[in-house]
Order: structure tokens, then sequence, then C-alpha cells
């Protein structure tokens, strides 16, 4: 049973430059963990994150929103969990993740609200026509709600290829 484990950490230093600076200097951190493990045709992972001051959902300290002008971080975590069942020259998946954002830049960023919620999963085909090649369709249903009233949906189909070069 063939698998992987993995685990990160960052500790980031913020310090923005020049005139267009709204945060004072503060220092990020936030830890990641995933595990992948095969079993016959089926592969499952599982992947978490969790942070503080590091931006609206891992996307980055210093241009993503990691703390208020008054230095308060945001605290932000996740999880992804996505299973694959392959055939042929075909894989199945789903998919499910989850991450959350909460005080720090989130009231100023999303009109007052204190929390933001974003979820969503994905239905998928690939068939593989050579090494270069891969054929893909995807279902993708996504969610986005914060703690103040009001929520958002999207409902999403892809139709496409990935060339491997």
């Amino acid at each position: 049973m063939p698998g992987q484990l993995w685990t990160g950490l960052v500790n980031q230093k913020t310090d923005c430059q020049g005139t267009t600076c709204t945060n004072a200097p503060y220092t990020a951190n936030a830890y990641e963990f995933g595990g992948k493990v095969k079993v016959s045709d089926f592969e499952f992972l599982a992947y978490g994150f969790q942070g503080k001051g590091i931006g609206l959902s891992t996307v980055g300290a210093q241009l993503y929103y990691g703390a208020d002008s008054a230095g308060n971080k945001t605290d932000s975590r996740g999880y992804f969990l996505q299973g694959t069942y392959k055939m042929g020259a075909t894989k199945f998946g789903l998919n499910y993740g989850s991450n959350k954002d909460k005080n720090g830049a989130v009231p100023s960023v999303f009109s007052g609200a204190t929390e933001r919620k974003s979820q969503s999963y994905t239905l998928g085909v690939y068939h593989t026509l050579n090494k270069f090649i891969t054929l893909v369709g995807e279902y993708n249903n996504e969610k986005y709600t914060t703690n103040n009233p009001g929520s958002t949906k999207n409902n999403t189909i892809s139709l496409g290829g990935i060339m491997f070069f």
C-alpha cells in the first residue's frame, strides 16, 4: 500500500514599504499536514491547514489581507479530501474542501462580517489519451457565506484538456 505523508510550517514577517502601505509590520505563522494512500485502483488524499496572519485562506500574507490596519491577524483554517478510482485510462474523482477565515482583515474586506467560509465539491472524469494529453470533464459546486446575511453559490461545468510536456 504505497503512500505519502507531509507537513509544512511557515513563519513570515510582513513589512510593507512605501506610500500605499496600510498595515503595520507583523509576523504570520501557519502549518499544513497531509497524506495520500493508494489501494489497488483507489487513491485517497487528505490535507489540512491552519494559520494566523497568513492571509485569506493561505493565499498570502502581504497581498491578501493577513491582518487589518490595526495589526489584528486573520485566522485561517481549512481542509481538502479527495478520492479517485482508475479504470483503464480513465480516472473518476470526487473531492470536497472547506476554508474558513475569521477576524483580522475579514470585516474590512467583506462588509463588516467577522467570518467568511467557502465550501466546494468537484466531480471529475479524466481520460488519458497518451503521455502528453489528458481530457478533463468536471462539475464544481461552490458555496460562499459570511456571518452577515447572504451567500453566493456557483455551479460550473468545465470541459477541456491538459497537455504535459
